[in-house]
């Protein structure tokens, strides 16, 4: 790295620790108008990113008590209660079993006498920054110019932070295993760390998991796609083989919740119900249209990570369809899972076909353009607030929050 680009890392990096908001504007200027960024710049970038992102949910809050966002500091609350009525475990029942992970980090913030906003902002940290580090490992194994650029930008697009942190278990939780399965296709073992962090987090992470498991010992054939999305059209027919498993622990109510009741249920009753919607369904043909028009070679075998993960995230898109009648499974394992498809999306731009059938790109283009949560630019929505509002936030500095703890 050039002594100039030092200087320039060095000043966009300090403005970004004390000013993040403003920071964060300077770190996207310099990534998308400066040519031959070196590998060395694109990490510290992205950690200013992911930083800036985490600290607007350091000043994230929820107003009127509503979304998950407030649930998670009535749990922080309610923990730290039972611990001053002398709780023994970090962990206690089978229902807290399956997030450990979650249950040590209330543990460990009520110890050190911190509140939601810690979490919030390791959570905004870790699922940026793993979200961007599998874009990282892709641009630097195959060095294609600017899809790294495409997908950073859609990152931001397609995960509004409004919606990331009002409710972020489940993102959390595929964002660690989306960084653990890709080091696992590549045979790197640490990959086995970010899966134990990923299900530790959340027991949903579990599913792509288990999809994983058995992309490894069964080939995907495309027949399996059309059989899934004609099951998931019609699987709310059959849920009553849901039935024997009502009285398991912890499966048992997850079952009642999700599968009959009305969480299940598409419910547009405010705009952002038809946003999820409308990005759920864009997506969905975005990548039924790839596979079908035969954008990408799925097989790839010149590739062997390509080749691993295509048969992966086959199996997981048309697993994910079985449940596409019902509401919340479906946006958790396709909306919240859209992590798990950016290596597709990346094979798109880098074998260019979709440069070269023209008529038939010009609609996923299109799609691709509208693939977008609006949700984003809502800045002056009353269910959220971050900070003390515009335009104050945009100055606010991790400074003040420590000079203040401190006095």
């Amino acid at each position: 790295m050039s002594k100039k680009k030092c200087n320039s890392m060095i000043l966009i990096s300090l403005s970004n620790l004390l000013f993040p908001v403003i920071g964060f504007f300077l770190t996207l200027l310099y990534y998308y108008i400066t040519n031959n960024i070196s590998v060395q710049q694109k990490k510290i970038l992205y950690f200013n990113m992911a930083f800036s992102f985490a600290f607007l949910g350091f000043l994230y809050t929820r107003i009127n008590e509503t979304g998950d966002l407030y649930r998670y500091g009535l749990s922080l609350y309610y923990y730290g209660e039972s611990l001053f009525n002398g709780r023994e475990n970090i962990i206690s029942g089978i229902y807290e079993s399956f997030y450990p992970l979650w249950y040590f980090l209330l543990y460990l913030t009520n110890k050190l006498n911190l509140n939601i906003q810690f979490i919030n902002f390791l959570a905004g940290f870790t699922i940026y920054f793993c979200w961007l580090y599998v874009i990282y490992e892709l641009d630097k194994k195959y060095m294609r110019k600017h899809i790294d650029k495409m997908l950073v930008l859609k990152m931001f697009l397609i995960v509004s932070f409004v919606a990331l942190f009002s409710s972020y278990k489940t993102l959390w939780a595929f964002s660690l295993l989306s960084v653990g399965l890709y080091f696992l296709m590549n045979n790197q073992k640490r990959g086995y760390v970010f899966i134990f962090f990923g299900v530790s987090i959340h027991p949903v992470a579990w599913i792509p998991l288990i999809i994983y498991m058995i992309s490894k010992v069964i080939k995907f054939n495309i027949l399996y796609l059309y059989i899934s999305i004609l099951f998931g059209l019609v699987f709310k027919n059959f849920i009553v083989i849901f039935n024997s498993f009502l009285d398991l622990p912890f499966l048992g109510s997850k079952i009642n919740t999700y599968i009959y009741g009305e969480w299940s249920q598409y419910r547009f009753q405010d705009n952002s119900e038809y946003v999820k919607f409308f990005l759920l369904v864009l997506l969905i043909l975005f990548i039924l249209y790839i596979i079908f028009f035969k954008f990408i070679d799925l097989k790839n075998k010149n590739d062997k990570y390509f080749m691993t993960y295509n048969n992966f995230i086959l199996w997981y898109f048309s697993i994910a369809l079985w449940f596409v009648s019902f509401r919340t499974i479906s946006l958790r394992l396709i909306l919240d899972g859209a992590i798990f498809f950016f290596p597709f999306f990346y094979q798109v731009f880098l074998y260019r076909k979709i440069y070269k059938k023209r008529l038939l790109s010009l609609f996923i283009l299109l799609i691709w353009i509208f693939m977008i949560d609006i949700r984003t630019f809502n800045i002056l929505n009353d269910a959220y607030q971050v900070g003390n509002g515009l335009p104050f936030n945009i100055f606010s500095s991790p400074l003040f929050y420590i000079l203040e703890d401190s006095v």
